[in-house]
């Protein structure tokens, strides 16, 4: 029997292998050779080979002949293939310094086991191993400076057959990060504009802003960004001052960045108007204080009396603007206020006063209210008021002034009360409106209701719609006059007798 004890079943191309065979049985001596190619036949137990230098299989037959003429014979394939060869390719192309940049490489040809070798160019970051056969494999390296990735990867075989390339598998950017944001001016009670830049890092990036105390809401609350750039909030600040609250942003490689954004936040801009006496009379100047406070100067303001005394101009900066005014006519005037900072953002302040005769009594107190600076606290919780709500104006009553004769028939105090109100009102006085007026003459709403029916019995009160829902009080200067009726006669001079 014939043995083939030593031939590989895979060689490289151009490598010389040892084949051996053995014989048992039979009858001494032994003939062996061996026959590897058509024609070329050698002789002996064992045979130099080198393999060709193309790829292909290759059939060995190993065949002993015995003393006696008997012959036996045994047969393999060897598999001659290419040297080894190793491509290395990026998995992501895009990574983080300081994070395992992973990478594909594919080793084909040669024969194994294979001792595989990889490095970056720094030289800060390598690794080995051994496969059992070619195929593809994942391998990693740590960059520690952004830019080009470079690999150096080698292999070599059972053979000692190898080769070595270097690759470029990619880009390191540096690390994600978050700048402070870009705030031009921070103001409580308004939604302010946040841009917060992401720089660096492997996109996508996804961020989260998490809610903190001194902010009542902001918008989007998270979000995504497919390449870096900035991330677009608007922020409601609830509070003054040094307000922070934390962003996170984890980018494609799972690298997790916080920073707390913080924003210097101003007191929201504030109007409040007061006047300088609490009995402001005809003809006597009367001090005006307009105090300016928050927002964002530079300031426009503007003054105006509905007699149509105004004052309007720009101020540098917050504070006390003065104004004297001098009224001309006693009665209800509306004194308004307004001011825009450098923002666009309002405040607005509107209140009604009343002004005496000259060397009269001063007004009564406001009804429940017997405080002489009844009008000022008004101007100050209005102006309050006004800018917590971002620039509205309650419109309460100013008409122009007008005198008409007052009817000679005897009226009670309710009755006169209610017609020197709605005298001064031109144009009407809406319902509300005249109920507080009446309320500050100290009239219930039950005498104030009693009085208008008088007068409108009379033909002096006219009640309507003002067109916005509200119900319209006016006074008619003369009574209509009754169209003329005919009264029968009789010439029967007893027709009167009881």
């Amino acid at each position: 029997m014939a043995t083939i004890v030593s031939a590989p079943s895979r060689v490289d191309v151009g490598v010389t292998v040892r084949l051996a065979g053995t014989a048992s049985g039979g009858a001494e001596p032994y003939d062996p050779f061996w026959s590897l190619e058509t024609g070329n036949v050698t002789s002996g137990w064992s045979l130099d080979w080198t393999a060709p230098d193309a790829v292909r299989s290759v059939e060995v037959l190993f065949e002993v002949r015995d003393h006696a003429g008997a012959y036996a014979y045994a047969t393999t394939t060897i598999d001659v293939v290419g040297a080894p060869f190793l491509e290395v390719a990026s998995a992501s192309g895009l990574g983080d310094v300081g994070v395992p940049f992973v990478f594909s490489a594919n080793l084909t040809a040669g024969s194994g086991p294979f001792t595989v070798d990889w490095s970056v160019v720094d030289g800060r970051s390598n690794g080995t191993t051994v496969v059992p056969s070619d195929g593809t494999y994942e391998l990693a390296v740590v960059p520690s400076s952004p830019g080009p990735v470079w690999v150096l990867a080698s292999v070599v075989d059972v053979w000692n057959r190898s080769f070595d390339g270097l690759t470029p598998v990619g880009r390191a950017t540096p690390g994600p990060s978050l700048s402070g944001p870009s705030v031009p001016f921070a103001e409580v009670g308004y939604p302010t504009p946040l841009s917060v830049e992401v720089a660096g890092g492997t996109p996508p990036f996804a961020w989260e802003a998490q809610p903190t105390g001194g902010v009542s809401a902001e918008s989007p609350s998270d979000g995504m960004l497919p390449n870096d750039g900035p991330i677009g909030l608007s922020v409601t600040f609830a509070e003054v001052g040094p307000v922070a609250f934390p962003l996170s942003l984890v980018d494609g490689s799972g690298v997790r960045v916080t920073a707390n954004v913080t924003v210097d936040v101003a007191a929201g801009l504030n109007l409040t108007v007061a006047l300088g006496t609490t009995d402001p009379s005809v003809d006597a100047g009367v001090a005006v204080r307009a105090a300016i406070a928050g927002g964002l100067a530079p300031y426009a303001y503007r003054l105006s009396l509905s007699d149509g005394e105004s004052s309007a101009g720009n101020t540098s900066a917050s504070g006390v603007v003065p104004w004297t005014i001098e009224p001309v006519a006693s009665g209800y005037v509306t004194l308004r206020g307004s001011v825009t900072d450098a923002t666009g953002r309002s405040a607005n302040v509107t209140f009604t006063f009343y002004v005496a005769s000259s060397g009269a009594a001063p007004a009564p107190p406001l009804a429940g209210n017997p405080s002489a600076s009844g009008w000022l606290l008004a101007g100050a919780l209005g102006g309050a008021l006004f800018a917590l709500v971002g620039g509205y104006s309650i419109r309460r009553w100013g008409r122009r002034l007008r005198r008409t004769p007052k009817p000679s028939a005897p009226e009670g105090p309710g009755r006169t009360t209610v017609r020197e109100l709605l005298e001064d009102a031109e144009d009407g006085v809406d319902r509300a409106t005249l109920e507080l007026l009446a309320e500050e003459r100290r009239m219930t709403s039950e005498q104030l209701g009693s009085a208008l029916d008088y007068w409108r019995r009379a033909g002096r009160v006219r009640i309507g719609d003002d067109g916005d829902g509200r119900e319209l009080v006016r006074w008619v200067a003369a009574p209509p006059t009754p169209e003329p009726t005919s009264v029968p006669t009789s010439t029967d001079e007893s027709a009167g007798a009881p």
